[in-house]
């Protein structure tokens, strides 16, 4: 019989919670690299956008992974997930009525369990 508060239930809590608590240790870590966070769990038509940041004219697009290694997160970053990032980032592009040749990136950041962070920058779906 399914119970409300059943291992799964509390994974996916925990898992929530994780991906909150990093959320946050990198979007510090942007904000002191002298940028703003404009936008957190942003939702499009297309998919989600765990931050989206920016600095002078140009909008960066984060997709954040958390793990006990930062190697071990990277490898979970698919071809698939990117995709409906850079597809996201459009739809945000549109929806806050930005031109769609607006100065922008993706990033991939990375958290281990010890807090350190790791970014790779402009990331591409090649």
């Amino acid at each position: 019989m399914w119970q409300p508060d059943s291992a799964k239930v509390r994974r996916g809590r925990r898992a929530y919670q994780t991906g909150q608590a990093s959320e946050q240790v990198v979007a510090r870590y942007y904000q002191e690299a002298g940028y703003r966070c404009l936008e957190r769990r942003w939702c499009g038509r297309s998919g989600e956008i765990d931050l989206i940041m920016m600095r002078e004219d140009q909008i960066v697009m984060v997709e954040v992974k958390s793990s006990d290694r930062i190697e071990t997160a990277l490898a979970r970053v698919t071809l698939n997930k990117l995709s409906r990032v850079a597809a996201a980032s459009l739809d945000f592009l549109v929806a806050t009525q930005r031109p769609l040749n607006t100065n922008m990136r993706i990033d991939v950041a990375v958290v281990s369990t010890l807090g350190q962070v790791e970014v790779v920058e402009n990331v591409t779906l090649h």
